[in-house]
């Protein structure tokens, strides 16, 4: 089954709503900064992993559209995030794929 289409039957069968923009919004703002915070203090061993979590809230609450591209691709082409050696993904805003 289909990432979205689990998320959307677990929301339904728990009578969980999908995150709002606002929400979408504040749980970037704040995976941004924890993860800009563990790479400053060299805290953050694992970039994708850390990423992975924050992935799967996007995706648990029905909002897979509001994940940036460089929290995706840039840990599969290698290239860092957060800290001052990032390479990619400086954005600073929910972004969406509408």
């Amino acid at each position: 089954m289909a990432l979205d289409k689990l998320a959307d039957e677990i929301l339904q069968r728990e009578g969980v709503k999908a995150l709002t923009d606002e929400e979408c919004k504040a749980l970037h703002e704040f995976a941004t900064e924890a993860g800009e915070q563990r790479a400053r203090r060299g805290l953050l061993e694992s970039e994708a992993d850390f990423l992975a979590g924050v992935l799967c809230a996007f995706f648990a609450f029905g909002r897979a559209d509001k994940v940036p591209a460089a929290w995706v691709f840039g840990p599969l082409t290698g290239r860092k995030v957060f800290g001052p050696d990032a390479e990619w993904g400086k954005e600073k805003k929910c972004t969406s794929t509408d």
